[in-house]
C-alpha cells in the first residue's frame, strides 16, 4: 500500500483509500511503522524486553493508565514469586534480575522498593515505596516457570460442563493455565464475546449464566468484574479487575449458552452427560433448534 489515507470511521486498513494495491514508488527505506498505547489497569503487570521467552522479561507495571517500569532495589525471589503468581505461571524457581537484564524501559519509574513476602496474589498487595534515584539501568526482571502439562494459548478460551460444545462453564487460558471466570457483573454482551471468539455467535447474543449452573471449576478465577462491549472480539481484551484477583469462589464461575448453527433436517443428541450417543432428540429447522414429540416414534 502507498498514500494511504484513513479516517477514523475506518476499522480494517484494507478499507482506507490508497494508490492501487501492489503500486508504489517507495523503497522499504519508507516502511511505516505504528505505536499503540495498551490500555491497562492499576497494579497489572506485563513481560517486556524478552524476544522468544514469554514468561521472562523486564517487569512493567501500570499506574494511572500508564505503563513504568520497577527499580531492582532491593528486588528478590519473593518479589519475582509473587510477580509471576500474578502472571499465572508457577512460583518454584522463580528468578529475580537486576540492572536492566533484559533492556531498559522508558516512562517513569513506579517503585524504588518492593517487600513482599512471597504469598502476596499481586505485586499491589506487596508493601513498597516510590523513589526517585533510580533509572532505567537498573529496571527489574524476572523469570518464571511454565506449567508444563498444560498447552493453551494465553486468551483462549473453552466451554467446560455443557451437554454439547455450545454451551457450558467459560475457561480461559492464561500463560498456560486455564481458569474460570467470576460471575460478578457477568452479562448477555459478556457472553455474546464469548461466542463470538468460539465461532458460535452469528444468529445472535449469547445467553449468560452465573451461581456455577455449569458446575463448579477449579484452580486460578481468572477474571472478575469483566465488562465487555460489543465491539470486542475476544474476553482478554474486555476491561476487568486484575488478572488472577477475585473476591469469588467457584460457586460463581459464569457460563454461556450459544447458539449453534444448523441447517434444516439437521439433528442432535442433549441432556446427556457423559453418554454422547444418547440423548433428547433435537431437530433443525429454518435455523432453529427444536424438539420432536414422542408420538408414534419408534425403534426404526
Amino acid at each position: 500500500m502507498d498514500d494511504v489515507a484513513c479516517s477514523s470511521s475506518y476499522n480494517k486498513l484494507i478499507y482506507c483509500p490508497s494508490s492501487i494495491l501492489g503500486t508504489s514508488n517507495c523503497g522499504h527505506s519508507e516502511d511505516a511503522g505504528v505505536s499503540c498505547q495498551a490500555p491497562c489497569t492499576d497494579g497489572q503487570i506485563r513481560l517486556a524486553g524478552n524476544t522468544n521467552v514469554p514468561q521472562e522479561g523486564r517487569v512493567e507495571y501500570c499506574l494511572n493508565n500508564n505503563w513504568g517500569t520497577i527499580c531492582d532495589s532491593s528486588w528478590g525471589a519473593t518479589d519475582a514469586q509473587v510477580a509471576c503468581r500474578q502472571l499465572g505461571y508457577l512460583t518454584e524457581g522463580a528468578i529475580a534480575y537486576s540492572s536492566a537484564k533484559f533492556g531498559s524501559g522508558t516512562g517513569p519509574v513506579y517503585y524504588h522498593y518492593f517487600g513482599c513476602s512471597g504469598s502476596e496474589a499481586t505485586l499491589s498487595a506487596c508493601s513498597k515505596s516510590s523513589g526517585s534515584s533510580c533509572s532505567h539501568s537498573r529496571d527489574a526482571g524476572v523469570r518464571c516457570l511454565v506449567n508444563s502439562t498444560v498447552n493453551c494459548t494465553y486468551g483462549d478460551v473453552r466451554l467446560v460442563g455443557g451437554s454439547n460444545q455450545y454451551e457450558g462453564r467459560v475457561e480461559i487460558c492464561i500463560n498456560g493455565i486455564w481458569g474460570t471466570v467470576c460471575d460478578d457483573s457477568w452479562s448477555s454482551t459478556d457472553a455474546t464475546v464469548v461466542c463470538k471468539q468460539l465461532g458460535h455467535s452469528y444468529t445472535g447474543s449469547g445467553v449468560a449464566y452465573s451461581n456455577a449452573h455449569f458446575g463448579a471449576g477449579s484452580g486460578k478465577i481468572w477474571m472478575d468484574d469483566v465488562a465487555c462491549s460489543s465491539s470486542y472480539n475476544k474476553l482478554i481484551y474486555c476491561p476487568s479487575s486484575i488478572l488472577g484477583t477475585s473476591n469469588c469462589g467457584h460457586s460463581e464461575d459464569a457460563g454461556v449458552s450459544c447458539q449453534a448453527p444448523c441447517t434444516n433436517g439437521q439433528i442432535r443428541l442433549v441432556g446427556n452427560t457423559n453418554v454422547p450417543q444418547e440423548g433428547r432428540i433435537e431437530y433443525c429447522l429454518n435455523n432453529n433448534w427444536g424438539t420432536i414429540c414422542h408420538n408414534s416414534l419408534g425403534s426404526n
